[in-house]
């Protein structure tokens, strides 16, 4: 009896200390930069090296995270000039994380007048013809039609279509004889010497010659070159 009595007591006590199937699991926190990736992190690399693909808080490198990037080449996919980690467009570094610059197509708005690298526009061509200059400021345009006074062949008539008829480099809006090829020759009159006087007391004076005048000296150059061959 005393046996049966001891060998149920062994059974309870067996099946108290039993873990049976039961594993004990016990949760650890991640460690960025053993080199493992652990719960949390989208990488590591195990460096310490913060302008490569995996930045030192084990996430991804990407543009606009504030760190640029410096393991790659201009021409490679994910190069970054800058990166200041923003979504501000128009400050010194794009949100494409390259440097802005003169012609980018982005107006800068962080600059004052006056300052270095100010741009009063950006139009993101190489054309001087338009109202926005290739060093980003404006053109003067005086008559208002959209195309900058240094390329308008009328400035002070507004001409968009620019239409010059004889080609003479005047626009038709402002050229009092549109069929007639002369405008170069009258803004580009020569001078014409002119005595006075007579005997030892002769002097010479100069003044620009007027349209008639010049064509004559236009055909007497031209009858001497025409001669010069013969």
């Amino acid at each position: 009896m005393r046996f049966c009595r001891t060998l149920v007591a062994l059974c309870f006590i067996c099946q108290g200390c039993s873990c049976g199937d039961d594993v004990m699991v016990r949760d650890r926190a991640a460690l960025c930069g053993n080199g493992e990736i652990e719960t949390g992190e989208a990488c590591d690399d195990g460096n310490t090296d913060n302008g490569d693909a995996c930045t030192n808080a084990c996430t991804t490198a990407q543009c606009g995270d504030g760190v640029t990037r410096v393991d790659l080449t201009p021409a490679a996919d994910g190069y970054e000039a800058c990166d200041d980690g923003n979504t501000i467009d128009h400050d010194a570094c794009r949100n494409n994380c390259q440097v802005a610059v003169c012609g980018d197509g982005v107006i800068r708005t962080d600059i004052s007048e006056g300052a270095p690298g100010y741009e009063s526009c950006d139009d993101g061509n190489r054309n001087d013809s338009d109202l926005c200059l290739t060093n980003c400021t404006h053109g003067v345009d005086r008559d208002n039609d959209q195309i900058a006074d240094p390329s308008d062949n009328c400035p002070d008539r507004a001409n968009t279509d620019q239409e010059d008829s004889d080609g003479d480099g005047r626009g038709d809006a402002c050229d009092d004889d549109p069929q007639q090829r002369n405008f170069k020759l009258r803004i580009s009159s020569p001078t014409v010497v002119v005595g006075s006087g007579s005997g030892g007391s002769q002097s010479a004076t100069t003044r620009a010659a007027g349209h008639g005048q010049a064509q004559v000296i236009y055909f007497v150059l031209l009858s001497l070159c025409i001669a010069s061959f013969f």
